[in-house]
């Protein structure tokens, strides 16, 4: 729905505070121009490809129905928050750090992602290569680390496995430094990688911090009233009924419209260079 959609005769904007003078309740709140009406956004708040946008002024030959710019200011990413963004380490080295990016459950499969190679080198140069392959099954991140932690012990490697806390495996030195990494192997065969394809860890090189380094743990913190944001809902929602002879099933399919305004683009703020371990 456009920017000036939303106040057009057929749409309503549901307000995230009661108003304290007038008749209309909650939920039909007509957003066209009147006594009763909040001011005017003056930009847009939008979701494209799982980001959430700000657009920007219209520009010239911009009609008033019609969106500014599709693409906007990125705001944060949804519905996670990342939290691998590079923040300053103050203080003690840093530990190298590999986290994957896919979380688990995992279904690991013997002879198609099951094959694990890794090398952890310590400050004085020593290469420890454990390569295996793990046990099959539908398997979570602990249990995946339980057997990597294994190969790590048997093969002397300064080097733990462990779950990131969020169904994420996440692979670091014991040891802090820039002398001391954990690197990523390429298997034998590339598709039966499991950190590379099914964990989504990259085959590179993750090396630990000196201190006062950077570390890749960083986040933000993004602090606004409820009341900054209106939520417009386009009236007219279109509902189709489909029964599937062949699978004796029926299909429902919901169409609409909606769009989300920030009111006072000022009043957002964003707190960045946030170290996750800080929040506990």
């Amino acid at each position: 729905m456009g920017s000036g959609r939303a106040r057009g005769d057929h749409a309503f904007v549901r307000r995230l505070d009661a108003i304290s003078d007038g008749n209309l309740g909650r939920c039909l709140i007509g957003y066209q121009h009147g006594d009763e009406e909040r001011r005017n956004p003056s930009r847009t708040l939008v979701q494209k490809d799982r980001v959430v946008l700000l657009n920007g002024l219209k520009p010239p030959q911009t009609a008033a129905h019609e969106h500014a710019n599709p693409l906007g200011i990125p705001i944060m990413q949804v519905p996670m928050i990342p939290d691998y963004l590079p923040v300053s380490y103050p203080g003690s080295a840093g530990p190298g750090t590999a986290i994957g990016a896919a979380y688990g459950p995992f279904d690991v499969i013997a002879g198609q992602n099951d094959a694990v190679k890794l090398t952890v080198v310590d400050s004085g140069g020593t290469h420890s290569i454990t390569e295996f392959t793990l046990t099959p099954g539908t398997l979570h991140a602990s249990e995946i680390a339980n057997q990597i932690n294994a190969q790590f012990v048997a093969n002397s490697a300064l080097a733990v496995a462990k779950d990131n806390g969020d169904g994420r495996l996440r692979l670091e030195t014991t040891e802090g430094g820039a002398a001391y990494n954990i690197q990523v192997e390429a298997t034998g065969t590339p598709s039966e990688n499991f950190l590379l394809n099914t964990a989504i860890i990259a085959t590179a090189t993750y090396s630990g911090t000196a201190a006062d380094g950077t570390v890749d743990e960083g986040s933000f913190i993004w602090l606004a009233n409820p009341k900054n944001f209106v939520w417009g809902i386009l009236q007219g929602t279109r509902i189709y009924t489909n029964f599937e002879e062949k699978t004796d099933t029926i299909e429902n399919i919901v169409y609409n419209q909606v769009d989300a305004k920030v009111e006072n683009i000022d009043a957002i703020v964003k707190c960045v260079n946030v170290r996750l371990t800080d929040l506990s």
